[in-house]
C-alpha cells in the first residue's frame, strides 16, 4: 500500500495536468453515466405503488372507421349511461372504477386558486389497489349520496399542510362548498390523472347525456385475464349498445390499453436514448482514459527497462502499473458518484411535461444504479489499463537503454495504437454531437412551423366557472363581454377575445357534426373538434379567412345560429360545393342544432405542428351554452408579465373569486408541445458537449505527451534551421490528419445509425448533409484550439538546452 501510494504520488508529481484530466474523465462519465441510469430507471424500471398494475387498464372512445392508435382519434371518456351498461354485463374486470376529470376552486382567503381533481365513483379506489396513506377512502353510501368528503394527495398535504398528521377532518371551500378532507392518498399514488383532489363522482345534468364522452374510465381485470379478451368482450357489449341506442353509440367504438402503459407513452423513446448516449460517452471516457495512460507508459518505457536490468520482476511491474492506474481511477468513480448523488435530486425540474414529471418525483440516486454505474467504470478503467500495463511483460531492455542514450520518442507502434484510440474517442463524440445537432435542428424547425395562427406578442389566461354561480347562459354571455372591453381599452393591447379553448395548449372539445345529404336518407355525422369563440377571436389569433364573413355583435342568442368552419372540414364535407351558406348539423344525444355557415377560414394545426391540419367549428360564445372555463387571449404589446397582470385584473374586476388556471404566452404553449423533443435535444447536446470538453482535454494531453517525447527530434530540426513557426505548423498538420479522420469516421457511422433508426425528426431528414457538415467543422475548429498549449510548448523548445541534455 506504501509503494501504491508513492506511485500515485510520482505520478501526480511528474504529470499533474494528465493525472487530473485522467480523474476528471472517469468522474464525469461515472456521474453522468448515473444519473442517466437513474433517470432511465424512473421512467422504465421504478416500480409504481399500485399492486399487480399489469392488471390496470383504461379505455377510450374512438369513431368507427379512424385509427385507435392516434392520438389525434381518441376520445379519453365514455358515458356515464354507456358505463353503467359496460358495469352490468362486463365480467372481464374485477373493479369498474370511474373517474370524471375536473377542477376546483379553491377560497384560501386570499387569491382563489385552482386544484386540478375528478369525481370518482365506488370502485376508482378499490380497482387502484391502494391502501390510503392516512385516514379512509369514501364509502360507499357517501359515494352514493354525493356527500362533501375528499380525499387528497400525498404531495397535496406535504405542500398546503406541511404533512400535518391532523388534516383529517379538516374543510377546504372548494367551488362554493365544504368538504371535509377523510383521507391522503400514498406518495407517488395520484395517476391516472395526476391530480391533488378526489370527491364523490356526480352524474346530473350533461353526464346523464349518452353521447356526452367525459366519464373515464380505471378497470383492475380479473385474475388470469387478458387485456385482448376484455377487449373481446367489451366489443361484443359494445356492438349491443351500438343497436340499442343507433344514434348516440353506433359511430363509436371503445377500445382498452394499459395505465402505465399510456403514462409512459412517448418517454420510452427518451429512456432509450438517455441510456444509449451515456454508455457511448462512458466508453468514450475509457478510450480517453487509455490513450492517456499508454502515452504516460510509452514515456516510462525506459524507465521500466532499467527496473528490469536491475532484476525487478515484470509481474511486479505489472501490478504496480495497474494499481497506479486505479489509484486515479479509484477517486474519480468516488467522485463521479457524489456528484450523481448532490444533482440527480434536481433532474426532475427539468422534466418537459406532467406525465414525466410524475414518474421523476422523488429522484434520487439507487443503490442499484450506483453499483452499476461504479462496478462498470471499474471494469472499464481496468480494461482501458490493461494494455499499457502489458507492455512491462514485452519491453526489450537493450532496444530501450539504447533509445534512452539516445534521447528516446515513441516507437510507431505505440503511436498507432494512440492514434486509434484518439479516433476512437473524437468517433463517439461526432456520433453524440451530430445526434443533438439533428434534433437540435428538428426542434428549431417544430417550434418555428406555420400551425395557422400567429403566436407573436400573444398571450392568454384561463380561468374557471364555478357553476353555482354561472349556471345562466346569460351571465357567462356578459362576463366575457366585460372583461373583453376592459381588456381592449388598455392602452398596449390591440385586440383581446375570449374562448372555451384555444388551438394549442388546452383540451380542445369534441362534437358530432356533419351535413344534410342531398342523396342518401341517413346523416353521416364525424367528431370533430369546435371552440365557442367571440367576434374578435380570428384577429386576435391571425386566423387568415378565406371567404365568407366573421362572427359579429348580432350574432346572439335569439338570432340565427352560425358556425365557420376550417378548409379541410369544408372539403371533407361539401367536396363538390361551396361551403358557405349550407346547413351544419351538430348532434349532442337526440338533440340536433342546425347552423348556417357563414365563414372558412385557413387549416390550422390543434395540439403542434406534428399534428396534421384539423378539421374545426368554431361557434359564436353568445349562441352556446356556458363553458365551464373561459380563456381570455390578447394581442400586446407590453410584454409578458404587463399583459398577464392586466388580464387578470380585467376578470377580477368583474369577479373576484374566479381562479385563474394558466397564463402565459401562445409561443410558451408551442414549446410544450416539442417538450419531449426540447428535453432530448438539450439532454443529447449537454451529453456531447461534454464528451467534446473531455476529448479536447485528453488530445490536449496526449499531444502535450506527444511533443515532450519529441522535444529531442524538434531540438534537432530546429538547430538544423527550422524555425518554431515550421515545427509549429508540422505538429499541427500530423495532428489535424487525426482528427479530422477520427471526426469523419465518426460523422459516417452516425449518418449509418440515423438511417437505420427512426428519428424523430421534423422539418429534416436524416440524410440532410447540413448536420454532418456542421459537425465536422465545429470538432475540427475546437480540436484546433485544443492544441494551442502543446504547439506552443512545441514551438518553445530550446535546441541549445535539449541537446545539452
Amino acid at each position: 500500500m506504501q509503494n501504491l501510494w508513492q506511485e500515485m504520488l510520482r505520478s501526480f508529481r511528474r504529470s499533474p495536468f494528465v493525472c487530473l484530466v485522467i480523474v476528471f474523465t472517469v468522474a464525469a462519465g461515472v456521474a453522468i453515466n448515473t444519473a442517466t441510469l437513474s433517470l432511465a430507471y424512473a421512467m422504465l424500471y421504478r416500480p409504481l405503488p399500485f399492486p399487480q398494475l399489469d392488471r390496470l387498464v383504461q379505455m377510450q372512445a374512438v369513431q368507427v372507421g379512424r385509427d385507435h392508435t392516434d392520438p389525434n382519434n381518441q376520445v379519453t371518456g365514455e358515458s356515464w349511461l354507456n358505463h353503467l351498461d359496460y358495469r352490468a354485463g362486463l365480467k372481464s374486470f374485477a373493479r369498474h372504477g370511474l373517474y370524471w376529470s375536473q377542477s376546483f376552486t379553491w377560497a384560501t382567503g386570499g387569491e382563489p386558486r385552482q386544484l386540478a381533481g375528478a369525481g370518482v365513483n365506488d370502485e376508482f379506489f378499490p380497482a387502484l389497489g391502494l391502501a390510503p396513506r392516512l385516514g379512509r377512502f369514501p364509502t360507499t353510501e357517501e359515494i352514493n349520496a354525493r356527500a362533501k368528503v375528499a380525499v387528497i394527495s400525498y404531495s397535496l398535504w406535504q405542500r398546503e399542510f406541511a404533512g400535518a398528521a391532523d388534516v383529517l377532518g379538516r374543510t377546504l371551500s372548494l367551488n362554493d362548498a365544504s368538504y371535509e378532507i377523510v383521507g391522503v392518498l400514498p406518495p407517488r399514488a395520484s395517476l391516472p390523472l395526476l391530480a391533488d383532489l378526489w370527491v364523490p363522482l356526480d352524474p346530473v345534468g350533461m353526464h346523464t347525456l349518452r353521447s356526452y364522452k367525459a366519464v373515464s374510465f380505471l378497470g383492475r381485470l380479473q385474475p388470469g385475464v387478458t387485456l385482448e379478451q376484455a377487449q373481446e368482450e367489451l366489443q361484443s357489449l359494445a356492438d349491443l349498445l351500438a343497436v340499442q341506442h343507433p344514434v348516440q353509440n353506433k359511430d363509436w367504438r371503445p377500445w382498452l390499453y394499459s395505465l402505465v402503459g399510456q403514462q409512459l407513452s412517448g418517454n420510452e423513446r427518451t429512456a432509450v436514448t438517455l441510456q444509449i448516449a451515456s454508455l457511448l460517452l462512458l466508453m468514450m471516457a475509457t478510450f480517453n482514459m487509455g490513450a492517456l495512460i499508454y502515452a504516460q507508459a510509452a514515456q516510462r518505457s525506459q524507465e521500466t527497462a532499467v527496473r528490469l536490468a536491475l532484476g525487478a520482476a515484470p509481474q511486479r511491474l505489472v501490478r504496480l502499473a495497474l494499481a497506479e492506474t486505479l489509484s486515479l481511477v479509484i477517486p474519480g468513480v468516488v467522485l463521479g458518484l457524489v456528484a450523481a448523488w448532490v444533482a440527480v435530486p434536481f433532474l426532475s425540474e427539468l422534466s418537459p411535461n406532467a406525465a414525466l414529471s410524475y414518474f421523476l418525483r422523488e429522484l434520487t440516486v439507487r443503490p442499484e444504479v450506483a453499483l452499476t454505474s461504479g462496478v462498470l467504470a471499474l471494469a472499464l478503467g481496468a480494461l482501458a489499463a490493461l494494455l499499457p500495463a502489458s507492455q512491462h511483460l514485452n519491453v526489450n531492455v537493450a532496444l530501450a537503454m539504447r533509445e534512452s542514450t539516445r534521447g528516446g520518442g515513441l516507437s510507431p507502434r505505440v503511436l498507432r495504437l494512440q492514434r486509434l484510440l484518439v479516433q476512437a474517442q473524437l468517433g463517439i463524440t461526432a456520433v453524440l454531437l451530430t445526434g443533438a445537432t439533428l434534433l437540435g435542428l428538428s426542434y428549431h424547425r417544430l417550434l418555428t412551423a406555420d400551425q395557422g395562427f400567429q403566436t407573436a406578442g400573444r398571450f392568454a389566461a384561463t380561468f374557471t366557472l364555478p357553476q353555482s354561480r354561472y349556471a345562466a347562459p346569460a351571465k357567462v354571455h356578459q362576463l366575457a363581454r366585460d372583461v373583453q372591453e376592459r381588456i381592449s381599452r388598455t392602452p398596449g393591447f390591440h385586440r383581446a377575445a375570449v374562448s372555451s379553448n384555444l388551438p394549442v395548449g388546452d383540451s380542445n372539445w369534441v362534437s358530432l357534426f356533419g351535413t344534410l345529404p342531398r342523396d342518401a336518407a341517413e346523416m353521416k355525422l364525424e367528431a370533430m373538434q369546435y371552440a365557442r369563440v367571440s367576434e374578435e377571436y380570428l384577429a386576435t389569433l391571425g386566423l387568415r379567412l378565406m371567404k365568407g364573413r366573421n362572427f359579429t355583435a348580432d350574432d346572439r342568442t335569439g338570432t340565427q345560429l352560425v358556425a365557420i368552419v376550417s378548409e379541410s372540414l369544408a372539403r371533407r364535407l361539401w367536396p363538390d360545393r361551396d361551403a358557405l351558406g349550407q346547413l351544419l348539423i351538430r348532434r349532442r344525444d337526440t338533440e340536433e342544432t342546425r347552423m348556417l355557415v357563414v365563414g372558412v377560414v385557413a387549416d390550422l394545426k390543434v395540439g403542434g405542428a406534428r399534428t396534421p391540419a384539423t378539421p374545426f367549428v368554431l361557434i359564436p360564445i353568445q349562441q352556446t351554452l356556458p363553458a365551464f372555463n373561459l380563456t381570455v387571449v390578447a394581442h400586446s404589446s407590453l410584454g409578458e408579465a404587463a399583459t398577464v397582470e392586466t388580464i387578470k385584473q380585467a376578470v377580477w374586476a368583474s369577479d373576484a373569486g374566479l381562479p385563474i388556471i394558466s397564463s402565459g404566452s401562445l409561443k410558451d404553449r408551442i414549446d410544450a408541445t416539442a417538450a419531449i423533443e426540447g428535453f432530448q435535444t438539450r439532454v443529447l447536446a449537454t451529453l456531447g458537449g461534454l464528451a467534446l470538453l473531455i476529448t479536447l482535454m485528453g488530445i490536449s494531453g496526449l499531444v502535450l505527451r506527444v511533443v515532450t517525447a519529441r522535444e529531442v527530434e524538434f531540438s534537432v530540426r530546429q538547430a538544423l534551421g527550422a524555425t518554431p513557426l515550421e515545427i509549429a505548423r508540422m505538429l499541427v498538420l500530423e495532428q489535424l490528419r487525426l482528427i479530422l479522420a477520427g471526426v469523419v469516421a465518426g460523422t459516417l457511422f452516425a449518418w449509418a445509425i440515423a438511417q437505420a433508426v427512426d428519428l424523430p425528426l421534423f422539418g429534416i431528414t436524416a440524410s440532410s448533409p447540413l448536420p454532418y457538415a456542421l459537425t465536422i467543422v465545429a470538432m475540427a475548429a475546437l480540436s484546433l484550439v485544443s492544441l494551442a498549449w502543446p504547439v506552443i510548448r512545441a514551438a518553445r523548445t530550446a535546441p541549445a538546452r535539449m541537446l545539452r541534455a
